[in-house]
């Protein structure tokens, strides 16, 4: 793990390959599972505890918010020596904060990216969603208008106010001639600039805009750097956010449902998934328990279910099938062990006889201290 933890620190200056971040990852979780089977999925591995999950932290997520953090400082602190090589880069399509809100594709820049800044980019498009509205089309840095096989940007039309598409058409919807436009904004460019602009908008774009111009007042509105409810240039998006965000998009889906928690309410499965964190046992002992409430204890059922294994009667009893229900309750060696438990505990407490459910998800009591001994001695028993 040592190792894995100091891949960190070139990922803050270096990009990092595809191919290299699925070599650390398989790295990663093979030691997870002991190198052996991995009993479940990385989508719900990497989820949190409350979901479901054991909040395992995939290097790829790692990866992006270390690039997405230094986005942040970036566009914060734009003009500082530090950032004096990618500003002055960047303020060649209009600045960082401009080309963020554009519609890009970092291979079609009219830049040349290092492969540091490309990746970052390519995170940050991941991150940040588009709200598509026609009349709000960004014209430059668009990675659908293109020419020459590269997005544009003129500096003096954008200082002039001319952003989007609809600063192209009139009142009606029709793309200005070269000398309207000239008289509009006092804009004194080369007809072939001009040309060569409107001819890189597709006439899909251009019809949708104008539908929409014909219809209504549109006035376009400069998008805002929103991720959710969140402003990305706010310190206060943390890297915690960032994380949640990012694993959303590379794990969009839901922990696969475990049925046995039907029963219970949402309050309480969220009890049952976070509170044996808590108990003063050792980290196998909350290994066996977590397997067993996510019904992946590797009992002779379970391994014949998913292995193929033959199925094995339990080494305890020498009779019955050895089931997770079985090997941790209905085993009359097991149960003889909960029975003088129980007897132990209810000395000096009145104790409901242990049942399946409580010794699979731990007990529930008015009394906090109680409820605390018992599962801390279920969870015991049960290693």
């Amino acid at each position: 793990m040592e190792g894995i933890a100091r891949l960190v620190y070139p990922a803050y200056s270096l990009n990092i390959s595809n191919s290299t971040i699925k070599k650390i990852n398989q790295i990663h979780y093979n030691f997870i599972w002991n190198n052996r089977q991995h009993l479940i999925r990385k989508n719900d591995i990497v989820k949190s505890v409350e979901k479901g999950g054991l909040n395992i932290i995939d290097f790829e997520v790692m990866n992006a918010v270390i690039k997405l953090k230094w986005l942040q400082t970036f566009i914060k602190n734009e003009k500082s020596l530090w950032f004096s090589f990618p500003s002055q880069l960047f303020q060649k399509i209009g600045g960082i904060k401009f080309l963020l809100k554009c519609d890009f594709d970092p291979a079609k820049l009219p830049i040349k990216l290092s492969d540091y800044h490309t990746q970052v980019l390519k995170y940050w498009k991941m991150l940040y969603k588009h709200n598509f509205t026609p009349h709000n089309m960004i014209i430059w840095n668009n990675k659908y208008i293109l020419y020459k096989r590269k997005s544009l940007y003129y500096k003096d039309w954008d200082e002039k106010g001319i952003w989007a598409i609809v600063h192209l058409m009139d009142t009606r919807g029709n793309i200005l001639d070269y000398t309207e436009f000239k008289r509009k904004y006092h804009l004194d460019c080369p007809q072939r600039q001009f040309l060569s602009v409107i001819k890189a908008i597709p006439a899909t774009m251009i019809n949708l805009v104008k539908g929409m111009i014909q219809y209504s007042d549109v006035t376009p509105i400069f998008p805002s750097l929103l991720i959710g409810k969140y402003d990305f240039t706010d310190l206060k998006f943390s890297n915690k956010m960032m994380r949640e965000h990012i694993n959303n998009e590379i794990f969009p889906h839901p922990v696969k449902k475990n049925l046995s928690l039907n029963e219970f309410s949402e309050m309480d499965v969220i009890k049952i998934r976070t509170r044996f964190f808590s108990f003063p046992v050792l980290p196998k002992m909350k290994e066996v328990h977590f397997k067993t409430i996510n019904n992946i204890y590797p009992c002779a059922e379970f391994l014949s279910l998913r292995f193929k294994f033959d199925v094995d009667v339990c080494n305890f009893c020498q009779k019955d099938l050895e089931t997770q229900e079985h090997l941790f309750y209905s085993c009359c060696v097991v149960k003889s062990l909960w029975d003088k438990i129980h007897d132990w505990l209810s000395t000096k407490n009145v104790i409901p006889n242990f049942e399946y459910k409580g010794v699979k998800f731990c007990i529930t009591f008015q009394d906090k201290w109680v409820e605390f001994l018992c599962n801390t001695i279920l969870i015991i028993g049960k290693f």
